[in-house]
């Protein structure tokens, strides 16, 4: 006759074989929905999961609960947005028209007035290129433009006419307001 130590461990060890068998076939389940399966539930009885022995249940334990026939799974939408850099849209209307435009623009020195050519070239309202005329008749005058012309170039190409006005510049505090003034008139030639 048995003892009923080993009629226990019987009982436990069969229970504990259906929990693990029922782990096994909710974590299929599960796993198969996660996959992504097209339709709105997955049947536990479709995942051909091999059958497991029915263990009849010991008196002094709970009956197990049943799992219902369909898990419904949540559909999730991945929505891939492409990323592209799109170019700068050209402005809608210019201000000033394309080309290029000169002007002598004047200034006091100590040395009496003075004066400086200005050539640039403007396109979509934004200066292009530049370049100057250095008409200065003092000695100092004309280190102050050299001065001014070896600095000014990128303070003024392609930036936007309008955002251009230039103070002192590579020490040349004088030559700039000769700058502005010219570029005043070339803003007034190209106006559209």
């Amino acid at each position: 006759m048995p003892s009923i130590y080993n009629t226990n461990m019987n009982h436990r060890t069969r229970l504990s074989i259906s929990l693990s068998a029922l782990a096994v076939v909710v974590i299929s389940a599960f796993t198969v929905a996660i996959q992504g399966r097209k339709s709105d539930s997955v049947s536990i009885a479709s995942t051909n999961l091999p059958s497991v022995p029915t263990v009849p249940t010991p008196i002094a334990t709970k009956p197990a609960t049943s799992i219902p026939a369909t898990i419904p799974v949540k559909k999730t939408a991945v929505i891939k947005t492409p990323v592209t850099v799109a170019p700068a849209p050209a402005p809608a209307s210019t201000e000033y028209r394309n080309g290029t435009y000169q002007a002598t623009g004047s200034y006091d020195s100590p040395a009496g007035q003075e004066s400086i050519g200005v050539s640039i070239t403007i396109s979509n309202d934004v200066i292009t290129q530049s370049s100057l005329s250095l008409l200065a008749g003092d000695r100092m005058s004309q280190r102050y433009q050299q001065r001014f012309q070896s600095g000014y170039l990128p303070l003024v190409v392609g930036r936007s006419v309008d955002s251009v006005n230039l103070g002192a510049v590579s020490g040349s505090s004088l030559t700039p307001i000769g700058f502005n003034n010219a570029l005043a008139t070339i803003k007034a030639q190209a106006k559209s």
